[in-house]
């Protein structure tokens, strides 16, 4: 499954789609990533159908963001909305991969695209909203996909870094002053 994902290998598609099952636990993962590398939208139902059945939910999430369908985005939204942190992160991440290879369509979808925004925003400006900086970096990067100007405050505001930047997640701390000791 490897070897055909890195080969892009679309003739295979339909083989592996059958190998997407409970029972093949182990190698589904190597499948499903196998699946989004290949980026055949003839997957999507058998990805799909294993989201829905909460199977390797972070690995198909992942997928079908590489794939990239507009279409799939109201399969990611549960989890953007309701999952849990890793599938938060993934699903969001997802759907940043889904609106980059869609720029103009995204644009364009209306009242969808302006509720995907407010949702979006509405975790950002929560302080209390339990989300990573990954997570939160990603939505940024899916709202500047969707065409919503993002301002220089905003953005830090939403990273949570202070207006001077002292307190960026993205700052390496330094290094504590050792103490040199006399004998």
């Amino acid at each position: 499954a490897r070897l055909l994902g890195f080969g892009r290998a679309t003739f295979a598609v339909p083989a592996l789609m059958g190998l997407v099952s409970p029972e093949r636990f182990y190698e589904s993962r190597w499948v499903i990533w196998a699946l989004g590398e290949i980026g055949d939208a003839r997957a999507l139902p058998a990805l799909e159908i294993a989201l829905a059945n909460a199977f390797r939910v972070v690995d198909c999430l992942i997928a079908i963001g590489k794939i990239g369908r507009l279409t799939s985005i109201p399969k990611l939204t549960p989890h953007i909305v309701g999952g849990f942190a890793e599938q938060k992160d993934a699903a969001v991440r997802a759907l940043a991969m889904i609106l980059d290879q869609n720029r103009d369509g995204a644009r364009v979808m209306g009242a969808i695209r302006d509720q995907l925004a407010g949702l979006l925003e509405r975790d950002l400006a929560n302080p209390q909203a339990a989300i990573s900086t990954s997570i939160r970096f990603h939505m940024l990067l899916c709202l500047a996909r969707l065409g919503v100007h993002l301002d220089a405050a905003r953005v830090k505001k939403y990273l949570g870094v202070a207006p001077d930047g002292r307190e960026s997640p993205f700052a390496r701390a330094a290094p504590a002053p050792t103490k040199k000791t006399s004998r």
